[in-house]
């Protein structure tokens, strides 16, 4: 019987529509990623897996 790996929250938030929770930030809306921040110099969000601002 094999078994079963489960993802780590790092890598759930690559996925678009993963589960695991959001404590970085908001969803990325060019890659779905929630390992985001807000840059405050900028008052603009910034995805830290991307690079996308919004």
């Amino acid at each position: 019987m094999e078994e079963e790996k489960a993802l780590n929250d790092k890598e759930l938030n690559k996925v678009a529509g993963g589960e695991a929770s959001g404590t970085n930030g908001d969803r990325c809306p060019n890659c779905g990623s929630t390992n985001t921040t807000m840059d405050l110099a900028l008052l603009e969000h910034y995805c830290m897996d991307c690079c996308y601002r919004w």
